[in-house]
């Protein structure tokens, strides 16, 4: 009898799959030993033979032990695999070798993260034994942690050595005002993607790019999207923001049309040479403008956008001559204005700024935003952002 011999590793980026063939695998664990599969409508007991779509139904009705995967042949001894269902977000490659020989001097490639090929993730038969919560703990890499959005059952993976959304992203997905479930939408630096999934989650947009240059933060952007079933929602973009050329092509490709209805950002607040300088690159280009400046957005929003289109910012108010000033330049005109206040009696902390390309000249400045009550909890305002009542723990 040969031994199967292949190594298993998670992926830092996924490849491009547009053009494979996928093959769908429904695994049911009915003990350890006896595993029922459907595979691209074809049914079998792993080991022993085919049956009757009427036996694997009959099979399968009370199993809850079940792994449903995509499999798409990258090469020849080399498979990628996409899970769904419970567990979502896992993303894994298989290699096979020859002979043992190959098996131990195999040098992975650069896409290739941690090896799993005897972890639980790499095991379908002990992943099926996890709970869901178990599964996310299992997916984490070293410094990563899983935030929960407090939308249904939405969740984001970030890495503590880079940076980590905060309530700014949360309140400007929200300050976004969109009638349209067909909206064409990109989020402009777009991080972990906490902006695209909730805004996502609000209407069951179809068409949404997220346009994240660092390949790091990219990296957690893609594994995101796959965490949270958002495949058919958001399409992830490697590139700079001011490569026009490069983001309407992606767009017309899956769209027909080049133009946006509406763009988000929550930019880097820093020029550069002000704030303190970080050694970790990743974290510093987030807070400072290194690869992209607040010019660089409104050249590039103004590029993409249709007549009427909408830009939504969220920045610093010290910086808000700048934000309506350069903005004017490139025909973006404010209409909406609201400030985000940490208590009552404290100066704003964020500014939150609707634009409108050939817009008119008149602005409403709307209510502002207290963050904390007296007793230094959420206020009722804050809440209902996150769709919670006041006596609900949001953490």
């Amino acid at each position: 009898m040969s031994i199967e011999l292949k190594r298993k590793y998670l992926v830092n980026e996924l490849p491009d799959i547009s053009n494979l063939e996928k093959i769908e695998y429904v695994r049911y664990f009915l003990s350890d030993d006896v595993i029922v599969k459907s595979k691209n409508g074809e049914y079998e007991i792993e080991g022993k033979g085919k049956i009757t779509f009427e036996e694997f139904l009959d099979l399968t009705k009370d199993c809850k032990n079940v792994c449903i995967s995509d499999s798409y042949l990258l090469n020849k001894n080399t498979t990628l695999k996409i899970y769904h269902g419970k567990y979502e977000g896992l993303i894994f490659v298989e290699v096979e070798f020859e002979s043992i020989k190959d098996y131990e001097s195999f040098k992975a490639p650069g896409f290739f993260s941690k090896e799993i090929t005897e972890d639980i993730l790499g095991m379908d038969t002990k992943l099926v034994k996890l709970s869901r919560e178990e599964f996310l703990n299992c997916l984490l890499l070293d410094d990563e942690r899983i935030d929960d959005l407090e939308l249904d059952s939405l969740k984001v993976i970030q890495n503590k050595k880079y940076f980590c959304f905060g309530m700014d992203s949360v309140l400007l997905a929200n300050f976004v005002e969109s009638n349209n479930h067909k909206n064409v939408i990109i989020d402009y630096c777009s991080g972990s993607g906490v902006i695209p999934i909730i805004i996502s989650h609000k209407k069951k947009y179809s068409n949404i790019f997220a346009v994240e240059l660092q390949k790091e933060m990219y990296n957690l952007l893609v594994r995101n999207i796959y965490l949270n079933d958002l495949v058919r929602n958001i399409i992830p973009l490697n590139l700079d923001i001011k490569d026009v050329k490069s983001i309407k092509n992606s767009i017309f490709e899956k769209v027909g049309r080049e133009e946006v209805d509406i763009i988000v950002c929550n930019p880097p607040y820093k020029t550069v040479g002000t704030g303190m300088k970080n050694t970790n690159f990743v974290k510093y280009a987030a807070r400072n403008e290194v690869l992209c400046t607040l010019e660089d957005i409104f050249i590039s929003s103004s590029k993409m956008l249709k007549s009427k289109g909408k830009l939504y910012l969220c920045h610093k108010p010290e910086r808000i001559v700048d934000l309506i000033d350069i903005a004017r330049k490139y025909n973006l005109e404010v209409k909406r204005i609201q400030f985000l206040h940490p208590k009552l009696e404290m100066q704003a902390s964020v500014v939150l700024i609707e634009y409108v390309k050939d817009g008119g000249n008149e602005a409403k400045v709307l209510a502002p935003i207290i963050e904390y009550d007296d007793e230094l909890n959420y206020t009722n305002k804050v809440y209902s952002i996150y769709g919670k009542r006041k006596e609900d723990n949001i953490g």
